[in-house]
């Protein structure tokens, strides 16, 4: 194949995922879903390190993520892969006074993973190909909710009890194919399946007054558990006008998973018993993972000092297009469920201490992560006292938590052992550990 024919390809292609329309996207209005967290993490240690800018940069095998335009930098095949530790932290209004004091309780677990493994290689001077597997989502949580009183209802009604769990899983299995098409400017694509593990469990009890607890009765049940899988695209373009300065752009298409929700129930008056079907139930929910639209600037100013800086655009806001509703469905509508769609900033710099055998690179930065919590919109019609009911409980899941934009720093090393391996280390401080590791070959 020639080069100019698998320019004319890659092109091609390109216009077929800017022709795509987004899916719609959704969740569903039980616990597990208002704190949900859909974080887009940066792949590589080395990025990491940077405050996760490297759109621009996109140099070495995580550029089938970050910006495929930039598979084609690489000029030996190479193996790469990353470790992390991740600390997830979900705080949730969990204690019986905490919808009046507004405390939130902090839920948090240490997840471990191999969240990327990528072979690459060049094809020629102007072509690059490779292989990614890529873990997007790793969300795990268990959490316990105490009866709390509804503020504001007027009939003095009280949360159940809930005792949840969820394990969410996200992997992409992509192909990147990268072209230099002119001297001056590349462009990549990576075409992927991708596989979503959900599972989720929350149990609500029946509650006792005078006081009010915890009454060990089952009241209802929900649970998702499923394995689905679904296409994504994602295109990119690097422009360098020079050796000082690289300009990036990426466009992701996420995949949109379909799956369903369960509501069983315990028809036991008191005690327990095996619980039954919910009528109309299993109902479909879309788990679908949010398109991303960013652009990234590179400088080098000098051999010493690399400087990186992305803005990523995040259409959070697909999320609740065709939400699912578990409870309510007589009195509240989907659209009263709204995202803000948000975007995220990233800054960072590293520097090269030594030349030699051994070069030792020292890195920091800083990235923002905007609150993209779901917000509950109240009618403004009179309404009944059932109806009225129903708002004000998903006004206390959904709005009294305090909403905030997070800013992170990160500090990082990279070690490069002659021309063949390249070893980076990376701190999120506060919620992230990153290992990560390129072998090259002649």
């Amino acid at each position: 194949m020639t080069i100019g024919r698998s320019a004319r390809i890659l092109l091609s292609a390109f216009a077929v995922l800017l022709g795509r329309s987004a899916g719609a996207a959704a969740q569903s209005n039980d616990e597990i879903f208002p704190q949900f967290q859909w974080n887009f993490s940066t792949p590589g240690a080395r990025a990491n390190g940077m405050g996760r800018a490297f759109i621009g940069m996109a140099d070495d095998a995580t550029a089938t993520i970050s910006n495929p335009a930039g598979l084609v930098s690489l000029t030996k095949p190479q193996v790469y892969f990353e470790v992390k530790n991740t600390n997830l932290k979900v705080d949730r209004l969990a204690a019986a006074d905490a919808l009046t004091t507004l405390n939130p309780t902090a839920f948090s677990k240490d997840i471990n993973a191999l969240s990327f493994f990528g072979v690459s290689a060049p094809i020629g001077s102007r072509l690059a190909v490779g292989f990614t597997v890529h873990q997007f989502l790793n969300y795990q949580e268990s959490f316990q909710l105490e009866p709390r009183p509804v503020p504001g209802s007027p009939v003095g009604s009280v949360f159940r009890p809930v005792n949840g769990t969820a394990d969410f899983k996200g992997t992409t299995f992509g192909f990147t194919a990268s072209s230099a098409i002119l001297p001056k400017l590349n462009v990549g694509v990576t075409v992927a399946s991708n596989r979503l593990q959900a599972e989720s469990l929350a149990k609500r009890n029946d509650v006792l007054f005078s006081p009010t607890r915890d009454s060990g009765i089952l009241a209802n049940q929900t649970s998702i558990n499923d394995t689905v899988t679904a296409a994504s695209f994602s295109w990119g373009a690097q422009f360098k006008p020079n050796e000082k300065v690289s300009v990036g752009f990426e466009h992701v298409i996420g995949p949109r998973f379909k799956t369903e929700e369960n509501l069983e129930f315990n028809p036991g008056n008191g005690v327990n018993l095996p619980v039954v079907q919910g009528t109309g139930f299993p109902v479909p929910v879309s788990i679908d993972v949010p398109d991303r639209l960013g652009f990234g600037l590179s400088l080098r100013p000098g051999a010493r000092w690399v400087f990186a800086f992305d803005a990523t655009r995040i259409q959070y806001s697909s999320l609740v297009k065709d939400f699912a509703l578990i409870f309510g469905q007589a009195t509240l509508n989907t659209n009263q469920y709204t995202i803000a769609d948000v975007t995220e900033a990233h800054a960072g710099a590293e520097i090269s201490l030594s030349a030699g055998r051994t070069p030792i690179f020292l890195r920091a930065g800083i990235f923002t992560n905007p609150n993209h919590a779901i917000e509950f919109h109240g009618a403004s019609t009179v309404l009944t006292q059932d109806a009225r009911d129903n708002e004000l409980t998903q006004t206390a899941i959904y709005n009294l938590l305090e909403r905030q934009t997070e800013v992170r720093g990160t500090v990082g090393a990279g070690f490069a052992f002659g021309q063949r391996m390249q070893l980076d280390f990376a701190y999120v401080i506060d919620s992230e550990f990153v290992v990560s590791a390129g072998i090259r070959f002649k």
